[in-house]
């Protein structure tokens, strides 16, 4: 097998703690000794053992006098501090494989470049950048959570042969039973779901992961106005739901509902992710309805679209959210189409040491460029540049100094 087939195997091994990682990574590792898998794991839980140390627990005691002999792939670089765990280059220099095969560096500053570092300065050959680009790809939540301080944000509807989404005061079913399997297997993959209050009252959903594998997301219901009823099934089915609203709270049982008070005045698309995120939740799956995905698109705040389109003959009614993005997955299941798009999204730090004139220590310059669509008004957002000037300034603005790195 290529470096590529194992690195491969790594990203499948990864993909398992999606859900369970917190902010951390998702990452996976393995053990290879000539073409024989000898150990694999992955990081499985925000705060347990990271991918390289499962890896090395779970080679059988037959097979640990190989460890030596073997080369490791893992999809993203070994930390190198010690934090929750023990740093994993630590780990990897005393088991000392003949080489470490790199998906991509971390872009934790605290990291980058450093545990490859330690590992070449400990005569173990590293190769980085294999697949890298899909490597950088499976980390993308992480890195919305550590740099831009929110959870993940994808949304998912499904829409009519002329992608309508559905009628105003009825609820209407577009898909079939492979359509409705995805769907809940979409659930099973984000810590919540989001909804607005008009779908509540429209359709009064579960919104949990009845057909498909692992637990039922956190219920997020948006409601300005404090119109969600009561007696409504997310408030009385399941576990705590979340209800973000400008108003103060409902009578409600406390214990299935969490009410989350923001004020008109910072009543804003970034502040309820920010205050999403503040509960500890990394990734939302906005669910409905379709205006509430359209302004979180014309926002500009999506990061990836799932869309599932059939055959049904609506014609008129409300439309459709539209993405722009670059393609992700395209499958036909039956008479249905499963499509999923990513936002392209680029940002960068750059740090300008020159002087200035005016006694500016330096400029610390950040682009952040994005594309998307709004159906409703076809609007492109293109580049946005701001500049912060002198340490004061950014101090007074809350930022903080910061070295080059690119996200994308």
């Amino acid at each position: 097998m290529r470096n590529a087939d194992y690195m491969r195997r790594c990203f499948d091994l990864a993909k398992k703690g999606f859900r369970y990682t917190g902010q951390n990574p998702i990452v996976g590792a393995i053990l290879v000794y000539e073409n024989r898998i000898i150990g694999e794991g992955y990081h499985e839980a925000y705060g347990g053992p990271h991918a390289e140390v499962n890896c090395f627990q779970n080679v059988r005691t037959k097979d640990e006098m190989l460890i030596h002999k073997a080369k490791l792939y893992v999809s993203l670089e070994p930390c190198s501090f010690h934090g929750k765990t023990p740093a994993c280059s630590t780990l990897i220099i005393k088991k000392k494989p003949v080489a470490v095969v790199v998906g991509c560096l971390d872009p934790n500053p605290k990291v980058s470049g450093k545990g490859i570092e330690a590992l070449r300065q400990n005569n173990i050959p590293v190769q980085l950048g294999i697949l890298e680009e899909e490597a950088k790809s499976l980390i993308k939540k992480f890195k919305i959570n550590h740099f831009q301080k929110r959870p993940l944000i994808a949304l998912k509807w499904a829409q009519s042969k002329y992608r309508y989404a559905g009628l105003r005061d009825q609820s209407i079913w577009f898909t079939n039973q492979y359509s409705r399997v995805k769907a809940h297997q979409l659930r099973g993959q984000f810590e919540s779901i989001m909804i607005g209050v008009n779908s509540v009252i429209l359709d009064n959903p579960k919104l949990d992961n009845r057909l498909g594998i692992g637990p039922s997301p956190q219920k997020i219901i948006i409601d300005p106005r404090a119109r969600v009823p009561i007696d409504s099934q997310m408030l009385s089915y399941g576990e705590n739901t979340i209800v973000i609203s400008k108003v103060q709270a409902k009578t409600t049982d406390s214990s299935r509902c969490k009410w989350i008070q923001i004020s008109d005045d910072s009543w804003n698309w970034n502040t309820i992710f920010r205050r999403i995120f503040q509960e500890g939740i990394t990734s939302v799956l906005v669910e409905g309805g379709p205006t509430l995905q359209t302004t979180i698109i014309k926002e500009g705040l999506w990061d990836e679209a799932h869309v599932l389109s059939s055959k049904h003959p609506l014609q008129h009614g409300i439309r459709a959210p539209k993405v722009e993005g670059r393609r992700l997955d395209h499958v036909t299941l039956a008479d249905d189409e499963y499509l999923s798009y990513r936002q392209r999204i680029g940002l960068v730090f750059y740090e300008v040491s020159k002087p200035h004139p005016t006694c500016i220590d330096y400029v610390l310059v950040i682009i952040f460029w994005q594309t998307s669509t709004c159906c409703a008004t076809d609007q492109r957002y293109s580049l946005r540049l701001h500049c912060f000037a002198s340490a004061r300034i950014r101090q007074h603005l809350g930022f903080e100094h910061r070295k080059r790195c690119d996200y994308e």
